[in-house]
């Protein structure tokens, strides 16, 4: 079975082997640890300053609504990509599933932003 972490410097998420983890997990302490501190080779290198951050980070992007980092399928990407034609549009115009969601039940954006700076969306 894989384990899952996301680089916190990068924000990509990268795939372990269970023993891979296991090593990890005994460096940290425990998983919260981990979770919030780990860092990939490639986040090392952009925080010694060897490579430049990548301008677009695979699979984030940012509801224009919520304003929250979301992270999305390659397929959800390229049908964005049908619909606007380019990132630049997708990102500008992307809305997350859940704001969505109370749109077409109502609510308007103000009332959006409102629950999601109270953290009452379910992400």
């Amino acid at each position: 079975m894989t384990k899952k972490l996301r680089c916190t410097v990068t924000g990509n998420i990268h795939y372990f082997t269970e023993k891979r983890y296991n090593r990890l997990l005994s460096k940290y302490g425990d998983e919260d640890t981990l979770r919030m501190n780990f860092v990939s080779l490639v986040g090392k290198k952009v925080m010694d300053g060897r490579i430049d951050m990548p301008e677009v980070l695979k699979n984030r992007i940012k509801c224009r609504i919520t304003g929250k980092w979301h992270f999305i399928s390659d397929n959800r990407i390229k049908v964005g990509l049908m619909k606007y034609g380019s990132w630049d549009t997708l990102s500008t115009n992307y809305i997350s599933r859940e704001a969505a969601r109370l749109l077409r039940e109502g609510k308007t954006e103000d009332e959006i932003r409102t629950l999601s700076a109270l953290n009452l969306l379910e992400d």
